[in-house]
Protein backbone atom coordinates (compact mmCIF):
# COMPACT_ATOMS: atom_id res chain seq x y z
CA UNK A 1 0.00 0.00 0.00
CA UNK A 2 2.88 2.71 1.00
CA UNK A 3 3.86 2.46 -2.63
CA UNK A 4 0.91 3.94 -4.18
CA UNK A 5 -0.77 5.63 -1.35
CA UNK A 6 1.43 9.32 -2.59
CA UNK A 7 -0.96 8.80 -5.49
CA UNK A 8 -4.12 9.01 -4.11
CA UNK A 9 -3.91 12.46 -3.26
CA UNK A 10 -1.02 13.92 -6.00
CA UNK A 11 1.52 16.47 -5.24
CA UNK A 12 -0.58 19.79 -5.66
CA UNK A 13 -2.56 18.70 -2.60
CA UNK A 14 0.28 17.70 -0.77
CA UNK A 15 1.50 21.46 -1.32
CA UNK A 16 -1.65 22.84 -0.24
CA UNK A 17 -2.57 21.20 2.67
CA UNK A 18 1.20 21.63 4.04
CA UNK A 19 0.52 25.54 3.13
CA UNK A 20 -2.45 25.21 5.01
CA UNK A 21 -0.74 23.98 8.10
CA UNK A 22 2.58 26.09 7.90
CA UNK A 23 0.08 29.23 8.18
CA UNK A 24 -1.10 28.06 10.94
CA UNK A 25 2.06 27.16 12.95
CA UNK A 26 3.76 30.56 11.95
CA UNK A 27 0.24 32.20 13.28
CA UNK A 28 1.19 30.82 16.27
CA UNK A 29 4.25 32.68 16.70
CA UNK A 30 6.31 29.54 18.64
CA UNK A 31 9.66 30.31 18.94
CA UNK A 32 11.96 27.10 17.51
CA UNK A 33 9.06 25.09 17.13
CA UNK A 34 9.26 21.28 17.50
CA UNK A 35 6.73 19.35 14.92
CA UNK A 36 5.60 15.60 15.62
CA UNK A 37 3.71 14.18 12.86
CA UNK A 38 1.28 11.33 14.09
CA UNK A 39 0.38 8.98 11.24
CA UNK A 40 2.98 10.12 8.85
CA UNK A 41 2.60 8.18 6.26
CA UNK A 42 5.29 7.79 3.85
CA UNK A 43 6.60 11.73 4.77
CA UNK A 44 5.06 13.71 2.07
CA UNK A 45 3.66 16.42 4.64
CA UNK A 46 6.72 16.49 6.61
CA UNK A 47 8.77 17.20 3.58
CA UNK A 48 7.17 19.72 2.58
CA UNK A 49 6.71 21.47 5.76
CA UNK A 50 10.05 21.25 5.69
CA UNK A 51 10.94 23.21 2.54
CA UNK A 52 8.28 25.61 3.37
CA UNK A 53 10.51 26.16 6.58
CA UNK A 54 13.99 26.13 4.97
CA UNK A 55 14.58 29.88 5.26
CA UNK A 56 14.04 30.00 8.86
CA UNK A 57 15.87 27.29 9.89
CA UNK A 58 14.47 27.01 13.12
CA UNK A 59 11.76 24.32 12.96
CA UNK A 60 12.60 20.79 13.75
CA UNK A 61 10.61 18.10 12.94
CA UNK A 62 9.94 14.36 13.78
CA UNK A 63 7.32 11.47 12.50
CA UNK A 64 5.78 8.62 14.07
CA UNK A 65 3.89 5.68 12.05
CA UNK A 66 2.66 2.10 12.53
CA UNK A 67 3.79 0.71 9.06
CA UNK A 68 7.07 -0.30 8.68
CA UNK A 69 6.34 0.35 4.84
CA UNK A 70 5.48 3.38 4.96
CA UNK A 71 8.51 4.72 7.23
CA UNK A 72 10.64 3.04 5.10
CA UNK A 73 9.39 5.38 2.19
CA UNK A 74 9.29 8.59 4.48
CA UNK A 75 12.96 8.12 5.76
CA UNK A 76 14.40 7.76 2.12
CA UNK A 77 12.80 11.51 1.27
CA UNK A 78 13.10 13.07 4.74
CA UNK A 79 16.92 11.74 5.35
CA UNK A 80 17.67 13.87 8.38
CA UNK A 81 14.38 13.74 10.49
CA UNK A 82 13.95 11.48 12.53
CA UNK A 83 11.32 8.78 13.15
CA UNK A 84 9.66 6.90 15.31
CA UNK A 85 7.81 2.99 14.70
CA UNK A 86 4.64 3.53 16.88
CA UNK A 87 0.91 4.12 16.71
CA UNK A 88 -1.39 6.63 18.09
CA UNK A 89 -1.92 4.51 21.56
CA UNK A 90 1.67 3.66 22.31
CA UNK A 91 3.21 7.04 21.26
CA UNK A 92 6.25 7.77 22.92
CA UNK A 93 9.15 9.89 22.19
CA UNK A 94 10.51 11.01 25.48
CA UNK A 95 9.94 14.37 23.97
CA UNK A 96 7.30 17.39 23.97
CA UNK A 97 6.61 19.30 20.94
CA UNK A 98 5.20 22.74 20.60
CA UNK A 99 3.32 21.25 17.28
CA UNK A 100 1.69 17.63 16.77
CA UNK A 101 -0.07 17.06 13.74
CA UNK A 102 -2.60 13.98 12.45
CA UNK A 103 -3.43 14.76 8.97
CA UNK A 104 -5.24 13.11 5.96
CA UNK A 105 -8.05 11.51 8.22
CA UNK A 106 -5.63 9.12 10.41
CA UNK A 107 -7.96 9.47 13.19
CA UNK A 108 -10.54 7.19 11.01
CA UNK A 109 -8.35 4.36 11.53
CA UNK A 110 -9.29 4.26 15.34
CA UNK A 111 -12.47 2.10 15.44
CA UNK A 112 -13.60 2.43 18.63
CA UNK A 113 -14.44 6.09 21.29
CA UNK A 114 -12.36 4.64 23.69
CA UNK A 115 -9.01 4.41 21.67
CA UNK A 116 -9.88 7.79 20.02
CA UNK A 117 -9.76 9.12 23.65
CA UNK A 118 -6.64 7.18 24.12
CA UNK A 119 -4.90 8.35 21.39
CA UNK A 120 -5.94 12.08 22.08
CA UNK A 121 -4.49 11.72 25.70
CA UNK A 122 -0.90 9.94 24.70
CA UNK A 123 -0.77 13.16 21.91
CA UNK A 124 -1.53 15.89 25.20
CA UNK A 125 1.35 14.30 26.76
CA UNK A 126 3.52 15.14 23.95
CA UNK A 127 2.39 18.94 23.75
CA UNK A 128 4.01 21.74 25.89
CA UNK A 129 1.81 23.40 27.96
CA UNK A 130 -0.03 25.99 25.27
CA UNK A 131 1.28 23.50 22.23
CA UNK A 132 -0.80 23.15 18.93
CA UNK A 133 -2.53 19.89 17.79
CA UNK A 134 -3.58 19.97 14.00
CA UNK A 135 -5.57 17.27 13.14
CA UNK A 136 -8.91 16.50 11.11
CA UNK A 137 -10.90 13.66 10.25
CA UNK A 138 -14.17 12.75 8.73
CA UNK A 139 -17.50 11.69 10.36
CA UNK A 140 -20.78 10.96 9.34
CA UNK A 141 -21.73 14.97 9.48
CA UNK A 142 -18.86 15.49 7.15
CA UNK A 143 -19.51 13.88 3.95
CA UNK A 144 -20.21 15.72 1.39
CA UNK A 145 -21.59 14.62 -2.41
CA UNK A 146 -20.36 16.50 -5.44
CA UNK A 147 -17.60 18.50 -6.41
CA UNK A 148 -16.01 20.91 -4.73
CA UNK A 149 -13.17 23.65 -6.49
CA UNK A 150 -10.68 25.54 -4.12
CA UNK A 151 -7.81 27.04 -5.93
CA UNK A 152 -6.29 24.24 -7.74
CA UNK A 153 -7.55 21.33 -5.81
CA UNK A 154 -10.73 19.78 -6.74
CA UNK A 155 -12.68 17.51 -4.37
CA UNK A 156 -14.90 14.99 -5.93
CA UNK A 157 -16.78 12.57 -3.73
CA UNK A 158 -20.08 10.30 -4.12
CA UNK A 159 -21.59 7.02 -2.37
CA UNK A 160 -21.73 4.03 -3.99
CA UNK A 161 -22.68 0.66 -2.65
CA UNK A 162 -21.54 1.98 0.65
CA UNK A 163 -18.40 2.94 -0.13
CA UNK A 164 -17.19 6.65 -0.48
CA UNK A 165 -15.69 7.39 -3.70
CA UNK A 166 -13.14 9.87 -3.67
CA UNK A 167 -11.04 11.31 -6.11
CA UNK A 168 -8.55 14.86 -5.80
Amino acid sequence: FANVYDSFYGKSFYYDYAVFVYKIIKAFKFSNPSILDVACGTGRLLRVLRLLSRTTKQFSFEGADISTSMLKMAKKINPKIKFYKQGFIDLNTSKRYQVVTCTFDSLNYLKKKRELLQAIKKIDQHLVPGGLFIFDFNTKYKRVDGTITRRNVTFYSNTSRGFWNTKI
